[in-house]
Parts: structure tokens; C-alpha cells; sequence
């Protein structure tokens, strides 16, 4: 004979007919009549921290602006929208340095094909006759100022000349 309730699977469980030792005693113990009162200076009010809180949640859904749906409305949304938007905005920082640099060593190399020579060659030949310029400033002079290129590329041209002729002699 179960004194449970039969048929949900709860098992047998029965109400303690008997209080565990020291259970009144710790219960008499606990309620607010028997403690001494507190002093005037001590009773605090509940702090929420709500303004620092609503200062925070304004700044992400301000940051939203001009998302799309709830990712701009709702803060538990726009909170992950600006997480993902940040990392992506650093991580393509990077991207785009690596795109440009991609892109002007592409213009240098058909500027400089075009004039008989290879990137790899025009590069070696300005380093070995001492211009230092950097590839923007080089791609934008092969598409702006072809006259200013061809003079590098025959200085260059010069410079690998007297380079493979003093290989030659040593």
C-alpha cells in the first residue's frame, strides 16, 4: 500500500509526520520579530544600477541605427548585431589593406609588361638603383603619368643591365 499519489510515477513520497530535530528552533530563529531593530542609518533602499543600465543599452541600440528589424529595436538582438558588425569592420580592415596592395601590384605588373619587363624585374631594378617608391605611389604613376613611369622602367631596365653585366665579371 502506497501513500503517494499512484500512476504519475512520483514514487512513494510521504509528508513528514514529525519535524526533523532542530528544525523549529532554527525557524524561530529566522523570523524578522525576534531580531534587534537596525538603526535608522542602516535602512537601505533597493539600488537597481538603472541608469548606468539604461545609459548602456541606449549606446548599443544607438550604434544600431539603421540596421534592419529587430536588430535596431531590441536590445538582446542589436547587443549581438554590434558583436558581429565590430568584428567584422576590424577584421576586414585588414582585407582591404591586403585587396589594395593586391590591386597595385597588379597595375604595376601590366604597366610594366607593357614596356617589355616583369613586375618581378621592375621591382628588382628600382631596389637596385636605389628608388624608393611605394607600390600606391607606383600603380597610380603607371595609370596617371605613363611619361614618369617609362623613366623608371628604363632606369630599371639600366640598372638589371649593369647588375647581371657585374654578376658576369665576378
Amino acid at each position: 500500500m502506497s501513500s503517494g499519489v499512484s500512476g504519475f510515477g512520483w514514487g512513494r513520497w510521504v509528508w513528514p509526520s514529525v519535524p526533523r530535530a532542530g528544525t523549529r528552533e532554527r525557524a524561530r530563529r529566522r523570523t524578522r520579530e525576534n531580531q534587534p531593530p537596525l538603526p535608522e542609518f542602516a535602512v537601505m533602499s533597493r539600488a537597481t544600477n538603472s541608469p548606468a543600465s539604461r545609459k548602456r543599452r541606449k549606446r548599443v541600440l544607438q550604434k544600431t541605427k539603421g540596421f534592419r528589424g529587430f536588430r535596431s529595436k531590441l536590445f538582446r538582438y542589436a547587443k549581438d548585431a554590434i558583436y558581429k558588425a565590430q568584428y567584422w569592420s576590424y577584421r576586414d580592415r585588414k582585407t582591404r589593406k591586403r585587396n589594395f596592395r593586391s590591386l597595385w601590384i597588379q597595375r604595376i605588373n601590366a604597366a610594366a609588361r607593357a614596356r617589355g619587363m616583369t613586375y618581378n624585374r621592375f621591382m628588382e631594378g628600382l631596389k637596385a638603383c636605389g628608388i624608393d617608391l611605394d607600390r600606391k605611389v607606383l600603380a597610380d604613376m603607371a595609370v596617371r603619368d605613363e611619361d614618369a613611369f617609362n623613366v623608371l622602367v628604363e632606369s630599371a631596365r639600366e640598372a638589371m643591365e649593369a647588375k647581371e653585366q657585374a654578376g658576369a665579371a665576378a
